[in-house]
């Protein structure tokens, strides 16, 4: 018998060639390399993409507008308008044009930042006869350069400070949204479940929200700004 296992031995290594050798390598660390590929960089690279526009705060954002005298013509209502980054917003334009100069200032700040970097689109709602003194909204789609998407909206309304306003932004990752909340909001303070599924953060002036859906995570923040 032992005989016979040594046949089987020394047959098995004489089938082990060093060219033999090098090829089931060569092919072991490719294999190995796809795998780290496939389970790692695409969550570190999501997790570095999304939300970048998340973590930031309104406050200390204030971009000035030059206001303009009221023109004959008003938009329709909720009208989509193009655009992208600048210092004088289209949506302000828009809003501008419509006779609305109180809130303009507010919303070109907003606008500006919630739309720096990308590509975007918007709809402002605009009631007929609307005045300086109405509540005004609007709602954005902001497109990055890898054509991901971000949706926000901000409404306006006017106060004793002249106007106030509340944003929120809306984005889905892939990226489960325990870690989410680990690498990309590491510095907010947990505040608890609202009621069953959806965590919140605290970063102060900023609440952010994170709701799972399916094997990735629905990231909405929240700011209101006076």
């Amino acid at each position: 018998m032992s005989d016979f296992l040594r046949g089987i031995g020394s047959r098995i290594n004489c089938g082990v060639t060093p060219a033999n050798r090098r090829v089931v390598i060569t092919i072991g660390v490719l294999l190995a390399v796809a795998l780290l590929l496939f389970f790692f960089l695409p969550e570190k690279y999501t997790v570095s993409r999304l939300f970048t526009s998340l973590k930031g705060s309104m406050i200390g954002q204030a971009v000035p507008v030059r206001e303009s005298a009221k023109p004959e013509s008003e938009p329709a209502v909720s009208q989509p308008v193009s655009m992208a980054g600048a210092a004088v917003h289209p949506v302000t334009k828009a809003v501008v044009n419509a006779g609305l100069l109180a809130p303009a200032s507010r919303l070109n700040q907003i606008a500006n930042f919630l739309t720096a970097g990308t590509e975007s689109g918007a709809v402002l709602f605009l009631d007929p006869g609307q005045t300086d003194r109405d509540v005004l909204s609007s709602s954005f789609e902001a497109v990055r350069s890898d054509q991901t998407s971000l949706y926000a909206s901000a409404s306006f309304a006017p106060s004793a400070r002249g106007y106030d306003a509340v944003y929120d932004t809306v984005e889905y990752g892939t990226v489960p949204c325990p870690e989410v909340e680990r690498r990309v909001f590491s510095n907010l303070k947990k505040a608890g479940i609202l009621k069953k599924n959806i965590t919140m953060l605290d970063g102060g002036s900023v609440k952010v929200f994170l709701m799972t859906a399916g094997p990735g995570c629905v990231v909405i923040k929240k700011e209101v700004v006076r």
